[in-house]
């Protein structure tokens, strides 16, 4: 196998909207040619690192890396991307009567 098995948590990736992140689909030549691809089975041109794997913005989805040795195609494992956004929270104000009043307060980014 030419890539270079990766930890189960490394298949569950997880970024904040608008920044960049790594695909860790790594091999073990870093001579070899891999290419990324989508859900849809397309291409993605971003830069790749052998030490690292691929690097860039990605939408959130599904994502393998391939690649041909000897005239063989191998394919890594299934990589996921979540994309964390703002998230709407509340303000929690005691009132004297021991009732909670919710009020809207602002977005939080993770």
């Amino acid at each position: 196998m030419p890539f270079v098995p990766s930890i189960p948590e490394d298949q569950f990736i997880l970024v904040e909207e608008g920044d960049p992140t790594v695909i860790p689909c790594r091999t073990s030549d870093p001579s070899a040619e891999v290419t990324l691809i989508n859900s849809l089975d397309k291409a993605v041109y971003a830069f790749y690192d052998s030490k690292q794997g691929f690097i860039g913005n990605f939408p959130a989805g599904s994502y393998t890396c391939k690649t041909t040795v000897k005239g063989v195609e191998f394919k890594s494992e299934e990589f996921l991307i979540y994309i964390l956004r703002g998230i709407y929270f509340c303000h929690l104000k005691k009132k004297k009567k021991r009732s909670i009043n919710v009020q809207p307060s602002s977005f939080l980014t993770l």
